[in-house]
């Protein structure tokens, strides 16, 4: 199946743009957990269980068909080689960086903690995976493990993934060993656990898209309902939600790929599906620093207002949609302004090694230029004596 922009299913760019929306809603979700100074949440009533709940409901469907679609859409780039990669491997690193630079310097700010603490707590919290921006971090990680895996089996990577995720206790009692005395917080065990469908999406790519042949209206709604129920058994024993959901993170991508084909034969829904599928990556990023905004707002002034169960029951989507209105307007305005490197990695980020070359060869010609002026080329060093057939950029 060819995922190029131009011919990709129309179904995948909806589960992508929906997947950021949910994940966006379960953040703003969050907000309704805040708590004061005293430890005592601001507000506990109905709708924070509500919310809760929907977000331990849609747990296995939300990131596992965000990273499948991933996988899905780097398929193709797999088989390339490391320089024709280079958007998904030093473009996805220099967004990660600067995004996380953004967010810690915005907290620093505000928080009134000093510039040093900040930026002293930049390295660990990039290299331990530690804030929202780790679905970046994971995205650079998993393409680069399918591309040094890639001649590997499929059946037999993926069965290590799966593995992985299986054994959930087992990998995060592992990992947050390993990882807790030296940084604290890191979601290590949840990148961990989301391998193993970018694998599946990154492989089994054709056999993920003949799925969408089965779609039927009865299948979805039968297969809707088996789910919910298996959700609301998890809410009722709560010792599973510690354990893997593999299987089920497996039914609910199985349905979202039958739903998704269904509803995209409305054309309005198919263009707008395609509109956010494509654009998801400023709604990811923006939702950190404009979540912490209102977050801090509510906290320093804990309006009235909020004590309101039906508004505390509407906040989550009202903030999600303009949250995502928002991030969709800004990136209309960057992609054609020089704020495009908000969005979109520079050339000097995607090659960063040919810059040190150029920097190089640019000080060689100063050093030419100079020598020629004072009438010493002669005198310059063998090494500094260098031809101009020396002197060509590279690529």
């Amino acid at each position: 199946m060819n995922h190029s922009p131009a011919t990709r299913m129309p179904w995948v760019d909806l589960i992508k743009g929906t997947s950021v929306v949910l994940v966006v809603l379960m953040h703003s979700a969050l907000l309704l957990q805040a708590t004061g100074s005293d430890g005592i949440r601001l507000w506990d009533s109905g709708a924070v269980t509500l919310w809760n709940d929907v977000g331990t409901l849609l747990e296995p469907l939300r990131m596992p068909i965000f990273f499948l679609i991933s996988g899905m859409l780097a398929a193709g780039a797999l088989q390339r080689s490391w320089g024709q990669s280079r958007q998904r491997t030093w473009g996805m690193a220099y967004l990660y960086v600067l995004w996380t630079i953004i967010l810690l310097a915005l907290t620093t700010a505000f928080l009134n903690q000093t510039p040093w603490e900040a930026l002293t707590s930049l390295p660990s919290i990039l290299l331990f995976a530690s804030s929202g921006y780790w679905y970046l971090f994971a995205l650079l990680l998993f393409f680069v493990v399918a591309r040094l895996t890639r001649k590997v089996p499929a059946v037999v990577l993926i069965a290590v993934a799966a593995l992985i995720n299986i054994a959930r206790p087992i990998t995060d009692s592992v990992l947050f060993d390993l990882l807790d005395p030296i940084h604290p917080g890191s979601l290590a065990p949840m990148i961990a656990m989301n391998l193993v469908f970018f694998l599946i999406g990154a492989r089994y790519r054709d056999l993920v898209g003949r799925l969408s042949a089965f779609a039927n209206w009865p299948t979805v709604v039968l297969l809707g309902i088996g789910l919910v129920a298996a959700g609301i058994y998890r809410f009722e024993n709560p010792e599973l939600l510690r354990l893997t959901f593999f299987p089920l993170s497996l039914a609910w991508i199985i349905w979202g790929v039958l739903t998704a084909s269904l509803v995209t034969r409305n054309a309005d829904i198919r263009d707008l599906g395609s509109y956010v599928g494509q654009r998801t990556l400023p709604i990811y990023v923006m939702q950190f620093p404009l979540l912490f905004l209102v977050q801090w707002t509510f906290l320093r002034w804990q309006p009235d207002f909020m004590q309101f169960t039906w508004i505390q029951t509407l906040l989550p989507v009202l903030l999600t949609a303009s949250i995502v209105g928002l991030a969709l307007l800004v990136y209309r305005f960057t992609a054609t302004t020089s704020l495009n490197w908000l969005f979109t990695a520079p050339r000097w980020a995607l090659y960063p090694t040919n810059q040190l070359h150029l920097r190089r060869r640019q000080r060689t010609l100063d050093t030419h230029a100079s020598a020629r002026a004072a009438g010493t080329i002669a005198q310059l060093p063998p090494r500094d004596r260098v031809g101009s057939e020396q002197l060509e950029s590279v690529d």
